[in-house]
């Protein structure tokens, strides 16, 4: 490894670094960390603020985008100030509006109607997949970080989720199975969760000879993975590692675009902090 992750130079206004200078840098308990938090949160509830009216309305704008930028700023709250706040809880119970499995209304590039498309994803820990599902797979990770994972909301999604995902899981796209994987195996004992070990294992089944997987980036894969200590999840984290640590370019980053990167090296430093690389 070329150098150590979780002290790579994000920029000091990036929810990564604040993530970063809070729990590996130990500074969580200072002044000057909670105002950098805090501001960063405020930021995040404007963005928030501004889709809400496209999602809650139904009205004319980009549902997707909106329903992506809800995502995403919900899980730059949690890597910055995790307080299920009503401003949050607000957030969750927009975003659940969309988990019932109906198509999301598109307002996408020509030949990309109905389906979410790859420029919305930037800086969310999900892949882009064919049909309704991710606002649902969004909303179980949201939730589950933000502590309601024991609530009989959340537990009934997750189980009425993984009947539908578990007797076709041979036929999932992948970045579905992967979706459905980053919003429960953040939960723990998630494998009792219907679906989650045969998602699991069909991963394993489509990992290629040098560890990688069709249809899904590297570092989402590994990171989702890292959460398990499933049999089949620690046998392809094993087979993935060499190659993946080897990518790791010279300035500690992981990812090609710059758009990339510091998502890409934030859950690598987070799974290689699990896996016990970094001490």
């Amino acid at each position: 490894m070329v150098k150590d992750p979780r002290f790579y130079e994000w920029r000091p206004d990036s929810p990564y670094r604040i993530y970063a200078d809070g729990k590996w840098k130990g500074e969580r308990q200072t002044p000057d960390w909670r105002r950098k938090a805090l501001d960063f949160a405020e930021g995040s509830f404007k963005r928030i603020d501004a889709v809400s009216g496209i999602l809650e309305q139904g009205g004319e704008g980009n549902m997707q985008e909106a329903l992506c930028t809800l995502a995403r700023e919900l899980f730059f709250l949690h890597l910055t100030v995790r307080e299920s706040s009503g401003r949050a809880v607000k957030a969750l119970d927009l975003l659940s509006r969309y988990t019932a499995p109906a198509p999301v209304p598109a307002a996408a590039p020509e030949g990309k109607e109905g389906t979410l498309f790859q420029g919305s994803f930037r800086d969310l820990p999900f892949e882009p997949a064919e049909g309704p599902y991710f606002p649902l797979h969004a909303w179980l990770f949201s939730a589950a970080v933000f502590g309601k994972h024991k609530e009989k909301e959340w537990q009934g999604k997750a189980e009425e989720e993984g009947q539908r995902i578990s007797p076709h899981s041979g036929s999932t796209e992948t970045a579905e199975l992967y979706n459905f994987l980053r919003g429960t195996l953040i939960v723990e004992g998630s494998a009792a969760i219907p679906g989650v070990i045969s998602a699991v294992e069909e991963l394993e089944r489509r990992q290629d000879e040098n560890g990688f997987w069709p249809g899904i980036s590297p570092w989402h894969g590994y990171n989702v993975l890292a959460h398990s200590d499933l049999a089949s999840a620690v046998r392809q984290l094993d087979k993935i590692e060499k190659n993946i640590i080897a990518m790791q370019n010279r300035d500690g980053s992981w990812g090609i675009s710059g758009d990339e990167k510091p998502l890409a090296t934030f859950l690598m430093a987070h799974a290689l902090a699990n896996r016990g690389f970094l001490k």
